[in-house]
């Protein structure tokens, strides 16, 4: 099958199949597939423009919303913190999408930048599994409420919503997977406030960044700045599935296992990307 936008063309099974598997592992460890997904387009299938980053934020567009229905049926989405964080994230967004076309197009320094920001999310699943450890040793201080945040601790929170969205933009992700670990080991809220509130964040933040991508990619006259929505939309739609499964399946699996191997497959990526070490297609 032909993706016209990214010049691709490979069996629509592939990477539907990749971002169910991805997805269904990486959704145990609280995290969106985007992280990889990224890579996989890059080294497998040589999907190496700046549209692959707009590619992976569609994929979190169609591949989210069930989950954000999830947990607002089971309330636990903290509104007033889902407010908040997608008011500064979005911003933060539309300056990344800026900032990956004007200084990124070059797949060489991406990659760099992409290991770069991999290595902040294995910091931020790290400080996760430290939270749970901490907890079961009873050594950890009593969680608090997103309302009980004072002002000038807001104003701090504010500020990294930005700048996350800002990296988050430029590699194609929502800001979920890096602010999740600052809001549970920084600011040591509970893990029912911030699960729900990142997806939806997640959500937010990659439709204006997606949007931001598209409009770019007209008003320059550059077609690979946007993104292969049906490219998209497969990895969506097998990202969806593979969240579906890993939900239902959380329970049969060793989670904190999974969310090791997951940490361990990062750290390998993030190495060879930020080393310029060997890895799938090369531009």
């Amino acid at each position: 099958m032909l993706f016209p936008v990214s010049g691709l063309e490979v069996n629509p099974v592939l990477p539907a199949a990749a971002a169910l598997v991805i997805s269904f592992f990486t959704s145990m460890s609280g995290v969106s597939g985007a992280v990889l997904l990224l890579p996989f387009q890059m080294g497998i299938l040589g999907y190496s423009a700046a549209g692959v980053s707009a590619t992976n934020l569609v994929f979190n567009v169609i591949g989210t919303p069930a989950g954000v229905l999830g947990y607002i049926h089971e309330r636990r989405m903290s509104w007033p913190l889902a407010r908040f964080v997608v008011s500064r994230l979005v911003p933060g967004e539309v300056m990344g999408v800026l900032v990956r076309v004007g200084f990124m197009l070059d797949s060489r320094v991406f990659r760099i930048f992409a290991g770069l920001v991999i290595f902040a999310v294995v910091i931020s699943l790290a400080v996760r599994e430290l939270q749970v450890v901490r907890r079961r040793r009873g050594a950890r201080g009593a969680e608090r409420d997103a309302g009980s945040l004072g002002t000038g601790e807001m104003r701090v929170l504010g500020v990294v919503c930005l700048l996350v969205g800002i990296l988050s933009a430029a590699y194609g992700m929502g800001g979920g997977a890096l602010l999740a670990g600052v809001l549970l080991g920084g600011w040591n809220l509970s893990v029912r406030q911030v699960a729900g509130t990142m997806l939806f964040a997640n959500f937010c933040s990659s439709v204006a960044g997606a949007a931001t991508y598209a409009a770019a990619g007209r008003v320059l006259g550059h077609p690979t700045l946007s993104p292969d929505f049906r490219l998209g939309v497969l990895l969506g739609l097998g990202g969806m599935a593979g969240m579906y499964l890993g939900a239902r399946m959380q329970k049969y699996f060793p989670v904190r296992l999974i969310r090791m191997v997951l940490i361990i497959v990062l750290l390998v990526v993030a190495t060879r990307y930020v080393t310029g070490l060997p890895w799938g297609h090369r531009p």
